[in-house]
């Protein structure tokens, strides 16, 4: 993303450069400044021969100069970076070959082909004027791929470009541009003072150096936990994912520019896989858990459900069996704990808790009645009670060994376990192995 920024950045730097090189007041005042600055002025007529300017006069009588013309901008003579450059960039960027018959779907493009396209776009619609500005686009067509690396020393930050001069690429140790990600580690409290420090004085948004008379502008990102200066941190607020992780705190903290641009963009996204971040959290909070079952029921429920004929048919109170389920997101149903951050928003307000459980009990009071969905019922492998059947949804009884499948009653797996002295397997795998 920062070699789109500072791709776009350049883009239109050239094009104010250019439009003020097309101005002959304008441009002079600048060359003035700048000497190297092209001048905008008019084309004088080509067809000079036999013309003597020693003698010629203006309309008005006075005397022409025989100085010679000062040649105007041709937009043909214009320096311009050669589209081979962003052919040898696009070379190793090819779509994937078909796979099956079926044609393979092309990637997202990265940040770095879109600066790529953001540079050629413009080459191809502004003629550069300065041979300067077009020599700065060509070092950064080449080095778009290094511009988000982290060199360690001052030295690995320069790159030599094709004329022999340093270039100074961004990056460096003492500041290396943010990325947008996810963040799930709860940051100290410690001052700002001291973030400020460990930071070289520059605020991580930008890169700028913090003077000590602007220290007390600085502000805190308490998704980031970095400092940022003013510019970059504005005062939004939002919700902190590691917070509501670690602490179930749904408060809204100060978070930079672009820890609020993210965190918005991403509100709707499910990635948070809870128990794999936070397993601690699931059971400290009761209203987590209790979807988290749910969510577990639905997914076993769902598989009879979207086989049964008679599901289609049947309606509740809250609506036709079948669409309650398909209304759901595909998320909630094929994982039991991958949450976005409003879902999470969802299960704390409780929400979520009043969505799924009508649909879990029209589901199970479909499927225990249902002579189709009791086809595929199970018995116990221990009593073998074949007046009670068993769905792998009744969690509340039914334990489903996680080699084979088999289900059977709590009861009867936990005397099995003490019998045995063994914490896994059931008496199916038990009997497999035996005959081995």
């Amino acid at each position: 993303m920062y070699s789109l920024q500072l791709s776009l950045c350049a883009t239109e730097e050239a094009r104010w450069l250019n439009e003020m090189s097309k101005d002959p007041e304008l441009s002079k005042l600048i060359n003035e400044v700048d000497p190297k600055f092209p001048l905008a002025v008019n084309r004088m007529p080509c067809n000079l021969e036999g013309f003597d300017l020693s003698t010629a006069e203006d309309p008005a009588g006075d005397h022409i100069s025989a100085e010679p013309p000062v040649t105007c901008f041709n937009p043909c003579d214009a320096f311009c970076v050669k589209p081979m450059f962003f052919a040898k960039k696009r070379r190793s960027i090819r779509r994937p070959r078909a796979q099956n018959g079926n044609p393979a779907k092309r990637p997202d493009p990265t940040w770095d082909e879109l600066s790529l396209t953001a540079l050629e776009s413009f080459v191809d619609a502004e003629p550069i004027r300065d041979s300067r500005i077009s020599s700065w686009i060509e070092e950064l067509i080449h080095h778009t791929d290094s511009l988000m690396s982290v060199p360690s020393t001052s030295q690995e930050n320069k790159v030599e470009s094709s004329d022999g001069n340093i270039a100074q690429l961004p990056g460096g140790p003492e500041w290396t541009p943010l990325r947008e990600e996810w963040i799930f580690t709860l940051w100290k409290s410690d001052s700002v003072k001291t973030i400020l420090e460990a930071q070289n004085n520059r605020c991580s948004g930008c890169g700028i150096r913090v003077e000590k008379e602007y220290m007390k502008r600085v502000k805190y990102c308490d998704y980031y936990g970095k400092v940022f200066c003013q510019c970059c941190h504005q005062g939004s607020k939002s919700i902190i994912p590691a917070r509501i992780l670690h602490t179930w705190n749904f408060n809204e903290f100060p978070v930079s520019d672009l820890a609020f641009h993210f965190l918005t963009e991403i509100r709707d996204v499910p990635a948070i896989n809870v128990c794999s971040v936070a397993p601690h959290i699931v059971e400290k909070i009761r209203v987590l858990k209790h979807v988290i079952v749910l969510r577990e029921k639905l997914s076993y429920m769902w598989d009879y459900v979207k086989e049964c004929p008679d599901a289609e048919e049947t309606v509740t109170k809250c609506g036709n069996l079948r669409t309650l389920f398909t209304s759901l997101e595909q998320h909630l149903l094929h994982s039991l704990d991958l949450f976005s951050l409003s879902d999470l928003i969802r299960v704390h307000n409780k929400d979520m808790s009043a969505l799924l459980e009508p649909v879990v009990y029209y589901a199970k009071c479909h499927i225990e009645a249902c002579e189709h969905c009791k086809q595929y019922a199970a018995t116990c492998v221990f009593c073998e009670n074949g007046q009670e059947l068993l769905f792998p949804f009744q969690l509340e009884k039914v334990y489903k060994c996680s080699t084979c499948g088999s289900l059977s009653h709590l009861k009867c797996q936990a005397k099995f376990r003490r019998k045995m002295s063994s914490d896994k397997g059931c008496k199916k795998c038990f009997q497999a192995d035996k005959y081995r």
